[in-house]
């Protein structure tokens, strides 16, 4: 008798719900017992809690991003100049890290769409460099005149992106470029153009 109970107890699955269950030992409350007051201040607790988290959050227009290390390069000429007639120009400009730490510098091509109107423009090399303090790194811009220009100059720039290693704030720095298209052809207006052209005559 006592081996079949054996027997029985070790092939009982164990459950994991507990033998016995126990009810809530707490006190059920009406609504009625519920004060009107206390929920009003609940209200204004949980009201307050949210505007201060959504003011937190919030982040200030006033603030600039300061890098960690302060961004400084140079270049030379300071401006650029472009005479385009006839002939393919391409020019050269100097770069020099002026700052105490290597830094990235990236050239972001043209800044400005008017000159493009008498030229086609390219800036190479388009990859980013790291530069390290005191060094030099070319640039080069060069420019292909179209058959003809609508407008006679032009004032554009060069954007470059400069950031030290593993810092989220990047400077940007523009160099000058001033052109002058001598293929510049003024545009024909029609019938304006040629009664102004009688009433000269």
């Amino acid at each position: 008798m006592n081996t079949s109970i054996l027997k029985a107890v070790e092939n009982e699955v164990v459950s994991a719900i507990p033998p016995v269950i126990t009810n809530n030992p707490r006190e059920k409350i009406e609504p009625e017992q519920v004060p009107v007051n206390d929920i009003l201040k609940y209200q204004k607790y949980r009201s307050k809690e949210s505007t201060e988290a959504l003011t937190s959050t919030t982040p200030s227009k006033s603030k600039i991003p300061i890098p960690l290390y302060p961004l400084s390069i140079i270049w030379s000429p300071s401006a650029m100049f472009f005479e385009l007639d006839n002939n393919v120009i391409l020019q050269k400009i100097r770069i020099w890290n002026a700052c105490p730490r290597s830094i990235y510098i990236i050239c972001c091509g043209l800044w400005g769409d008017t000159a493009r109107l008498g030229a086609k423009w390219r800036c190479f090399p388009r990859t980013r460099y790291l530069l390290a303090s005191g060094l030099t790194a070319d640039l080069f811009v060069q420019a292909t005149p179209r058959e003809q220009s609508p407008i006679p100059s032009a004032q554009v720039a060069i954007q470059l992106a400069a950031s030290h290693k593993r810092d989220p704030v990047t400077g940007y720095f523009v160099i000058p470029i001033i052109v002058k298209f001598k293929k510049y052809i003024k545009p024909y207006l029609g019938e304006v153009e040629d009664s102004n052209n009688n009433i000269s005559t």
